[in-house]
């Protein structure tokens, strides 16, 4: 995916976690003060319930989007590759 899905999950308030996944002990890490530690259960909720809340705002985002790339594409090109046109403007192969 390219920087502008980053920029639209940003724009609708979804949250993202710098973090990793240790396999070995099964648990989240995050970086705090540039040191990695385990996530508490009250980060890892937060970030989920903040996730869920924009993700109606990020669906209605994308669609817009799609749907000026889609306009642009016909427009300026008088072409039907619309569905081509959006999927090279989100960096989707």
């Amino acid at each position: 995916m390219n920087q502008r899905i980053r920029e639209l999950s940003e724009q609708a308030g979804i949250p993202a976690i710098d973090g990793e996944w240790d396999y070995n002990n099964r648990t989240l890490l995050v970086k705090y003060n540039n040191e990695w530690r385990p996530a508490v259960p009250s980060e890892i909720i937060s970030t989920m319930i903040q996730s869920e809340r924009g993700l109606e705002k990020f669906a209605q985002l994308i669609i817009e989007e799609c749907a000026n790339v889609a306009d642009e594409n016909y427009i300026h090109r008088g072409s039907r590759t619309c569905g081509l046109a959006i999927r090279l403007h989100f960096g989707v192969e």
